[in-house]
């Protein structure tokens, strides 16, 4: 027996302990809880001697008792509670509408006579309302007889479980969450279950997952290239900033320079004084020495 199909059943016990525990805030009678309890145990039982008839069953079962006896709360696949979704609700709509058109079929022959006492409680929970099934299990047919009950037994729990995983996807979820369902998904249809609305929903939010993953290379890249002209920019604004010294550099060489030219231009307008007035000396000096010059010769 392969060893994911005891773990399929170990699967069962759990859920199943988990629905019964679901039942007991509506027992309103000290006979009814009586009866339940009853009830639950020849469930647990029942379902232990499936396991204890699937070959391989002398694995250690201490720890399934446990899980059998304790009790769990539902948790989304990063571990934290569930909570409900916009696309949960859009899965339920597509199931609902699924139904609406598939109607199942009269009961078929199946490769098994259903004996559990797990049938009822399995076929009363909700998702078998909301899309009803009637799965052949032909390919049960391949394994012997007295494993066969328990093991369709948890294909029904698989295929609740998978419903549950669906409406409990959420938006950052990985893709590979939902690759997985489609490959159980393939795995059910092959034993006849009516996969086609969880199928069509899927198939649906991996769409919109597919066009999320390429917004965000997008944005990736896009993120890329902002880092990328970022640095260009301060390489630019590097630039400026020198350019900017330069210029303070040639402001304080011009200030300089024009306090020089005016320095100079002082010391010309000093030295035209002095030239005006040299030729005035020249001109005095030249005046006397005409008139000296013309004046009659006298004897001393």
């Amino acid at each position: 027996m392969d060893l994911s199909l005891l773990i399929i059943v170990f699967y069962v016990l759990i859920m199943l302990h988990l629905l019964m525990l679901s039942f007991s805030p509506f027992i309103v009678s000290v006979d009814a809880s009586r009866e339940r309890t009853m009830d639950s145990n020849g469930v647990v039982n029942e379902a232990k001697k499936i396991v204890a008839e699937l070959p391989g069953s002398n694995l250690d079962n201490e720890p399934l008792s446990k899980w059998i006896e304790g009790t769990q709360t539902p948790t989304a696949f990063d571990g934290s509670e569930v909570l409900p979704a916009r696309t949960a609700e859009q899965c339920i709509q597509c199931c609902k509408k699924q139904n609406e058109i598939a109607v199942p079929s009269e009961q078929q022959s199946l490769p098994f006579v259903k004996n559990s006492m797990l049938w009822k409680m399995i076929e009363s929970m909700e998702v078998f309302h909301r899309i009803p099934q009637n799965p052949h299990f032909k390919p049960l047919e391949s394994y012997k007889e007295s494993s066969r009950e328990g093991l369709a037994i948890g294909y029904m729990v698989n295929f609740s479980s998978v419903v549950d995983k669906a409406l409990s996807l959420q938006f950052d979820d990985p893709k590979s969450i939902m690759d997985d369902i489609l490959e159980t998904l393939v795995d059910l249809d092959r034993h006849g279950f009516d996969v086609r609305a969880v199928h069509n929903c899927i198939t649906s939010l991996g769409s919109v997952k597919e066009c999320q993953e390429k917004f965000r290379g997008q944005l990736e890249k896009i993120s890329s290239q902002i880092v990328e002209k970022t640095l260009e920019v301060n390489k630019v604004d590097e630039e400026i900033d020198e350019i900017n010294q330069q210029i303070r550099n040639l402001h304080e060489e011009l200030s300089v320079a024009r306090s020089a030219k005016k320095k100079k231009n002082r010391e010309v307008a000093s030295l035209q004084t002095k030239l005006q007035e040299v030729k005035e000396s020249i001109s005095s000096v030249k005046d006397d020495f005409e008139g000296l010059a013309g004046a009659p010769l006298e004897n001393a």
